[in-house]
């Protein structure tokens, strides 16, 4: 059994750089097809990530406005009641 090469030995010896090759098994092309294949999102799961994404990108411009709603609210009321009060002053 022959013990493994070195990273810095085949990058300064010729003779040992052809052997660590030799010693590396043959990926053909199809290697990386069956690689890329194997991570790829099928269809389903691309459509699903993308309704997961703007469901959440319309749930948070919901929880934005609702502040804004809030405030709009509480202005409308102390107005109503500003225009209550003079109201009932100048009857």
């Amino acid at each position: 059994m022959q013990a493994p090469l070195s990273p810095e030995l085949v990058l300064v010896y010729p003779e040992a750089r052809d052997q660590a090759i030799a010693q590396l098994p043959d990926f053909g092309w199809h290697t990386f097809v069956v690689r890329a294949r194997a991570h790829a999102d099928t269809p389903q799961e691309r459509l699903r990530t993308l309704v997961a994404r703007e469901v959440r990108a319309s749930f948070d411009e919901a929880v934005m406005l609702v502040p804004w709603g809030l405030v709009a609210f509480g202005f409308v009321t102390l107005l109503t009641l500003a225009f209550t009060l003079v109201a009932n002053a100048t009857r």
